[in-house]
C-alpha cells in the first residue's frame, strides 16, 4: 500500500497521542469507537509496527507500507481523523 508521506507522517504523529485521546472519551457511549479496537491499538504499540513495517518510496514522496501493516494503518487513521474533529 502506497500512503503521501505527509499524510503518513501526520498519522503516525498524531497517534502518539492515542491514549490521551482516548482517556478523554473512554466512558461516552459513541457508536463510532470500538473501544476494543483503541485497546488493541494502545497496549499493542501498533504505531512502532507501522513505522518498522514501512519504507520511502523510490522518489521519496511515498511511503510504502508491507502488507502486514495496512490494516492497522487503516485503523489508525480512521481513529486518528475521528479524534481530530
Amino acid at each position: 500500500m502506497k500512503v503521501d508521506k505527509l499524510e503518513f507522517k501526520r498519522v503516525v504523529n498524531e497517534a502518539a497521542h492515542l491514549a490521551f485521546h482516548y482517556s478523554q472519551i473512554k466512558d461516552t457511549d459513541d457508536i463510532n469507537i470500538n473501544n476494543d479496537e483503541l485497546e488493541y491499538l494502545i497496549s499493542n504499540n501498533i504505531h512502532h509496527k507501522v513505522i518498522n513495517a514501512s519504507k520511502k518510496s523510490l522518489f521519496g514522496d511515498k511511503v510504502i507500507l508491507q502488507a502486514s501493516a495496512e490494516k492497522d494503518y487503516v485503523l489508525l487513521k480512521k481513529y486518528i481523523d475521528y479524534f481530530r474533529e
